[in-house]
């Protein structure tokens, strides 16, 4: 799994790459991970966001200062819809860690879904790009573009993360939202059908986001 998830169009916001072995090295943060961090990360990659809260939660009563364990434990909460205590989590992972670009993507991600303090996530996403030119930080950045009504930087924040990766759907579909709203109905369009070529339910992933066309 790359340090980026796909599987919420871009799902799960910077998700941990599994790491192989017993123990190894979250790739966002550069610490180490612990056996049921790692766990926890793991389901997470499977989709049991449930269990992979639930494992998370349980690393923390052990370890509060895990800040891979409370970022995998905020991830599983954005996948429930539950933004507001994934925000607690990821402005925890933040205050322990710094700038650090992975967490400062998570940060703005959350708050672009709930659609909350939407200047404070820029001022977030803005540093991650700055800190590191990455899929997560562009696509993250171009969803809370359109959340802004910023589409011409929507365009060039998803134009960005495609250059990183070519075949993402949420930012080919992100892309094809931000033409259709500048004008360009036949390149959003084109955008739209290729990412539904990649990821089938991209139009429901968006929709549930409050994005249509």
């Amino acid at each position: 799994m790359s340090a980026l998830s796909i599987g919420r169009g871009i799902g799960i916001a910077i998700a941990f790459a599994c790491v192989s072995g017993a123990v190894g090295i979250s790739p966002a943060f550069a610490y180490p991970v612990s056996r049921d961090t790692q766990a926890a990360m793991e389901l997470l990659q499977k989709k049991d966001y449930r269990g992979a809260l639930e494992a998370a939660d349980k690393v923390l009563k052990a370890h509060p200062n895990d800040a891979v364990a409370r970022a995998t434990r905020g991830n599983a909460y954005i996948e429930l819809g539950d933004y507001e205590h994934a925000l607690l989590d990821h402005d925890a992972v933040l205050a322990q860690v710094g700038d650090n670009p992975g967490a400062l993507v998570n940060a703005c991600w959350v708050r672009a879904l709930a659609n909350l303090d939407l200047d404070r996530a820029r001022i977030d996403c803005d540093k991650a790009v700055a800190k590191r030119h990455s899929l997560a930080g562009f696509d993250t950045r171009g969803f809370l573009d359109i959340r802004q009504g910023a589409f011409k930087a929507a365009i060039a924040d998803y134009d960005e993360a495609l250059k990183v990766r070519p075949k993402t759907a949420s930012s080919l579909y992100g892309r094809g939202l931000a033409k259709i709203r500048v004008g360009d109905d036949t390149g959003g369009q084109a955008d739209m059908a290729a990412a539904r070529q990649l990821q089938p339910d991209i139009a429901e992933v968006y929709l549930r986001r409050g994005l249509k066309p």
